[in-house]
C-alpha cells in the first residue's frame, strides 16, 4: 500500500465512509430518491476491499469495524432496492455484529442498530403491503405461493422473512417497550414466540403461539382469505402433531436433503399447491376463476409436463384435484366436474395406488359421496341410485382406524345411507320406517365406534333427523303428533346449525339456514316474532365473500319461505313482498344446468298468486297473470327433468314430485296451513302469540330452547357433545339398554298400540288414499 503515487490508506477510508454517510436505507423503496445502482455497487466493492485490508492488518480493529458497519448499510440498501438474498444475509450479519461492537463508539452503534431495524423493517412493510386489504377478494397462485414462502424457515425454503420478524422483535422489545402501550407489548412477545416456534419446528407452539397473537391483535391485517382459513389450517397443524411419533415430541426437522434437488423443490411446490387447493375448496372464491384451471393442471401434473412418468403428480394432488372437481362442479352445474374426479379416483384405484385399508375406506366413501353430490347437482336420479347402491353394499367388518378422519367418514357413510333410506320411507308414506330410521340416527350418535368424529359431522347427523321429523310431521295422524314433531324438528336442525364449525363455506351454509329454521320454531310455537330475526342472519350469511354460488338461490328460497311464514302468521302484505323479490333473485342467480329450477318457480308462481289474491285492482290482475306463467315454466321445467332421466321408472318419479309440488307440499307449510285453518278460521285476523291447537290454547313449551335468540354459544341447555349425551327425543320413551333392544316390528306394534290408546284410533285411521299422497311429500326437500 505504499510507493509512488499511492492513495494512502486512511485518505481511502475517509473518502469511501464519507460516501458512504450520504447513504440511508429506506423503508419504501419507490420513494428512495438517493445513491442506487453502479455507484451503490462500486461503494460496496470498494468497502469491502477495504475491510479485508484493514482486518489484515494489526491495530486496525476500530478501523475495520467501522468500515463493517458502512459496509453493511450498503448492502442493507442494495438489498432493499434489489431483493438479493446474500445482500441481506451479509447486511444482516455486519449490521448485528456492528450494533454490540465494542469497538465502536456509542454514535456508530447506534447507526448500525437503526440501519439494521430499518432493513427488518422494510421486509415487512413489503410483506404488509402485499397483503393489504386491497388485494383480498381474489388471488392468484404466484401471489398465494409467495404468500406460503413468507412463513417458510431458511431451512426449509423461505426466504427469511421468519428469522427477520425474530431479530426485529427482539429489538424492539430491547429497547422501546417501555414506551409500548401494552396491547403491542404484548402482540410482540406473542410474535416472537410464535416465530421461535416456527423456526424450531414445535407445531403445537405454532398453533398455539397463531390462536394468542391472532387474539392480542385482532386488527391484524390477515388477508381475507387466510384469516377465514386460518382456524382450519391450525386444526390441520395439530393433526399433523398428533400423527407425528412420541419420541419427535412435536418437532418437524429441516429437511436433510439439498433444497435445490430438483425432487425437494417439486415435493415443496405440491405442498403448497395441494394446501392452496384446500383454501379454494373450504373458502370459495379464494382464486380468480382464471386461476383454477392452473391450479387443476398443477395438482394433476399436466401444468408443463416433462418426458416420461416422472411428471406423473403425486397421488395426494391427485385426489385433492379429484375434491376440487367436485367442488368447483357443486358450484357451477358442469358435470364434467364430476365425471373427472371420478376418472382421477378410478385411474388411481386401476394403478394399485389405492390398496391400504385407510385408502380403500376413503375411497368406499367418497366415491358414493360425489354421486350424489352428482345427483344433487345434476338431477340424475341414476347417480343417486348408484350412490344407494353403493352404500347399502357396504360393510364394515372392523372398527376403524386410529385418527378422526377414518372415524368421520364411515359416520358420514352410514348417516346417508340412512339418509337414502328416509327418502324411499317418505316415497312410500310408511310412517313405521321412518321412525326406525330416527332411532338407527340417534343410536350412532351414541355409538363408542364413532367417538372420535369430528364436531362437524353432528351437521349432518342433526340434518337428516330434523327432516325426518319433518316427515312424520305429513305422516302423523293428530295435531298434537305433528306439533310434536314438528318441535323436535326444530330442535335437531337447531343443534345442526349451532354447531361448531371452522370450515367457512360449511359455516356459511349452516348461517344462511337460521331463517328457515326460525321459520319452523314460529309455527312450533305460533310465535311470529322470531323470524326477522333469522332472515337478518341468512343474508348476512349471503353477504359474506366466497359464499357457495351454487347454493344461494336455495338460501333465498328458504329466507322466501320465511318470509311467507311471517305473513301468514300475521297478516302482513310487507313481508309477502319481500319474499317474492328474494325469490326472484334467487331465480335469477341460479348457475345455468343445475336442477331443480321448477322447484323454485314454482314456488315463485305461489307466492305471486297468493299476493294476487289480496286485492282486486289491475296490478293483482297483473300478479295473477305473472303467477300462471310462471307455473307454465315450473312445468316446462319439469319436463325438462323428466326427459333428462335415464329409465322409465326415475321419469316417474320425477313426474309424480312435480305434480305433487304445491304450497302444501312441504311438510312445515302444511301444518302452517292446517293450524291457520284451525285456529283463524277463514279470515285474516293475526294469529296471537303463544297459542296452538285449539283457539287461546297455552302453549306447552319445551325446556330446551327452540329459538336462535335463547342463549349464547356455551350454556344453551343442549348437551355439549352430541355423541356423549344425546337429548331425549320429545315424545319418545327412553330406549333399552343396547343388549336388550326390541325388534323393528316390537317396536312398530308398540307404536300402534300407543297411537291406538292416545288416539282412540290407530295408523288405520289415516285412509290408504291418503297416506300415498303423503308418502309423495319428501320432507328432505324443505331449506
Amino acid at each position: 500500500m505504499s510507493g509512488a503515487g499511492a492513495v494512502p490508506a486512511s485518505d481511502r477510508v475517509a473518502a469511501a465512509l464519507g460516501r458512504a454517510a450520504g447513504i440511508s436505507v429506506p423503508m419504501d423503496p419507490g420513494a428512495y430518491e438517493g445513491t442506487r445502482g453502479p455507484e451503490v455497487d462500486a461503494l460496496i466493492d470498494e468497502l469491502a476491499l477495504i475491510q479485508a485490508e484493514l482486518e489484515a492488518a494489526e491495530g486496525s480493529g476500530a478501523g475495520a469495524a467501522v468500515v463493517a458497519a458502512r459496509l453493511g448499510r450498503c448492502l442493507a440498501l442494495r438489498f432493499v432496492l434489489a431483493g438479493a438474498p446474500a445482500d441481506r444475509e451479509r447486511a444482516v450479519r455486519l449490521l448485528d455484529e456492528a450494533r454490540s461492537s465494542a469497538l465502536l463508539d456509542e454514535a456508530d452503534r447506534e447507526a448500525a442498530r437503526r440501519d439494521l431495524v430499518l432493513l427488518l423493517g422494510s421486509r415487512l412493510t413489503a410483506v404488509n403491503r402485499e397483503l393489504s386489504p386491497g388485494s383480498d377478494s381474489r388471488w392468484t397462485i404466484d401471489q398465494l405461493t409467495s404468500m406460503l414462502n413468507v412463513g417458510a424457515p431458511l431451512a426449509h425454503g423461505g426466504t427469511g422473512v421468519v428469522e427477520d420478524t425474530g431479530l426485529l422483535v427482539r429489538l424492539l422489545l430491547e429497547r422501546e417497550q417501555e414506551q409500548m402501550p401494552p396491547e403491542l407489548r404484548a402482540g410482540l412477545r406473542g410474535l416472537g414466540a410464535l416465530t421461535e416456534a416456527v423456526l424450531k419446528g414445535d407445531l403445537g407452539a405454532v398453533a398455539d403461539g397463531a390462536r394468542d397473537l391472532l387474539g392480542a391483535m385482532p386488527d391484524m391485517r390477515v388477508p381475507g382469505p387466510l384469516r377465514a382459513l386460518l382456524p382450519s389450517l391450525f386444526a390441520m397443524l395439530e393433526d399433523t402433531l398428533a400423527e407425528l411419533p412420541p419420541e419427535a415430541e412435536g418437532i418437524v426437522p429441516a429437511p436433510d436433503g439439498d433444497l435445490a434437488d430438483p425432487e425437494e423443490e417439486a415435493e415443496r411446490r405440491h405442498t403448497r399447491i395441494r394446501f392452496l387447493a384446500l383454501a379454494e375448496v373450504m373458502s370459495p372464491e379464494t382464486l380468480a376463476p382464471e386461476e383454477l384451471s392452473d391450479l387443476l393442471a398443477e395438482l394433476t401434473g399436466t401444468r408443463d409436463p416433462g418426458p416420461g412418468a416422472e411428471s406423473r403428480a403425486p397421488l395426494q394432488s391427485r385426489m385433492i384435484a379429484a375434491l376440487l372437481h367436485t367442488t368447483l362442479a357443486a358450484r357451477s352445474g358442469d358435470m364434467e366436474g364430476f365425471r373427472e374426479a371420478l376418472r382421477l379416483m378410478h385411474e388411481a384405484y386401476t394403478a394399485g395406488e389405492l390398496d391400504s385399508r385407510t385408502h380403500r375406506e376413503w375411497l368406499r366413501t367418497i366415491v358414493p359421496g360425489v354421486l350424489a353430490a352428482a345427483f344433487l347437482t345434476g338431477g340424475s336420479l341414476q347417480d343417486e341410485d348408484m350412490s344407494r347402491t353403493l352404500l347399502e353394499a357396504q360393510r364394515w367388518d372392523e372398527d376403524p382406524e386410529d385418527g378422526n378422519l377414518a372415524a368421520s367418514l364411515r359416520l358420514c357413510a352410514e348417516v346417508t345411507r340412512l339418509q337414502g333410506r328416509l327418502t324411499a320411507a317418505l316415497d312410500s308414506g310408511d310412517g313405521d320406517a321412518v321412525e326406525d330410521i330416527v332411532e338407527a340416527l340417534c343410536e350412532l350418535e351414541l355409538d363408542e365406534t364413532f367417538e372420535g368424529a369430528e364436531e362437524w359431522t353432528a351437521v349432518l347427523t342433526g340434518f337428516v333427523l330434523g327432516y325426518a321429523y319433518l316427515g312424520l310431521v305429513v305422516l302423523a295422524a293428530s295435531a298434537d303428533d305433528r306439533t310434536e314433531h314438528l318441535r323436535a324438528a326444530a330442535h335437531h336442525l337447531q343443534r345442526a346449525v349451532e354447531t361448531s364449525v371452522d370450515v367457512p363455506v360449511l359455516r356459511g351454509l349452516l348461517d344462511s339456514s337460521w331463517a328457515g329454521l326460525i321459520a319452523l320454531t314460529a309455527i312450533a310455537e305460533s310465535d311470529p316474532s322470531r323470524i326477522a330475526e333469522g332472515v337478518r342472519r341468512s343474508r348476512k350469511a349471503l353477504d359474506n365473500p366466497g359464499f357457495t354460488p351454487g347454493v344461494r338461490p336455495w338460501a333465498r328460497g328458504g329466507i322466501a319461505i320465511a318470509l311467507d311464514t311471517l305473513h301468514q302468521l300475521t297478516g302482513d302484505p310487507e313481508p309477502l313482498d319481500e319474499a317474492i323479490a328474494e325469490l326472484t333473485r334467487g331465480l335469477a342467480e341460479l348457475p345455468d344446468g343445475m336442477p331443480n329450477g321448477a322447484r323454485l318457480t314454482w314456488d315463485l308462481a305461489v307466492l305471486r298468486a297468493k299476493r294476487a289474491t289480496l286485492g282486486a285492482d289491475a296490478a293483482d290482475a297483473d300478479e295473477l297473470r305473472a303467477a300462471v306463467g310462471l307455473a307454465r315454466a315450473s312445468l316446462r321445467l319439469a319436463a325438462d327433468d323428466v326427459l333428462l332421466q335415464q329409465g322409465a321408472h326415475r321419469g316417474l318419479r320425477i313426474a309424480r314430485g312435480a305434480a305433487d309440488r304445491g304450497p302444501g307440499r312441504d311438510p312445515a307449510r302444511r301444518a302452517l296451513a292446517r293450524r291457520r285453518r284451525r285456529v283463524r278460521g277463514p279470515g285474516r285476523r293475526p294469529l296471537p302469540a303463544g297459542t296452538v291447537g285449539r283457539r287461546h290454547r297455552p302453549v306447552r313449551r319445551p325446556a330446551g330452547p327452540l329459538t336462535a335468540g335463547g342463549a349464547g354459544r356455551g350454556g344453551r341447555g343442549r348437551p355439549r357433545s352430541p355423541r356423549r349425551s344425546a337429548p331425549p327425543l320429545p315424545g319418545r320413551a327412553a330406549r333399552p339398554e343396547r343388549g336388550h333392544r326390541r325388534t323393528a316390528g316390537a317396536r312398530r306394534r308398540d307404536r300402534s298400540a300407543r297411537r291406538a290408546g292416545e288416539d282412540g284410533r290407530g295408523r288405520a285411521a289415516v285412509p290408504g288414499p291418503r297416506r300415498r299422497r303423503h308418502g309423495r311429500r319428501r320432507a328432505g326437500r324443505h331449506p
